[in-house]
């Protein structure tokens, strides 16, 4: 009996060392999380964009041309539509009946 419980008291004091790790592990995510939005995202970023300008949105015609054209709010095919109800339908010749008779079920 005394065994089991020298044996339950060293697995639990190995279990308090864990929870202390995983503790740190919180704190030192919830600091990189904080140098993230502030120091990166409020400070840095905009600084850096505010350094290039313009040519920070610019896309590179090299890329451009690999990137396909998403047409994400519809306003191309809204154009599309406008344009064809604007032009007057294309008049399209009907295919003529040939002379003769259509084959009868037997």
């Amino acid at each position: 009996m005394r065994e089991i419980a020298q044996a339950s008291g060293t697995g639990t004091d190995g279990l308090s060392t864990i929870t202390v790790a995983f503790k740190q592990f919180g704190v030192a995510l919830a600091f990189g999380v904080l140098i993230d939005a502030f120091l990166v995202r409020m400070t840095l970023v905009p600084a850096i964009l505010a350094l290039v300008g313009n040519s920070a949105w610019h896309l590179p015609g090299w890329l451009a041309r690999r990137v396909p054209d998403l047409d994400v709010e519809g306003e191309q095919l809204i154009e599309r539509l406008e344009a064809q109800a604007a032009s007057p339908p294309a008049a399209t010749p009907r295919p003529e009946r040939s002379a003769e008779a259509p084959p009868t079920p037997e």
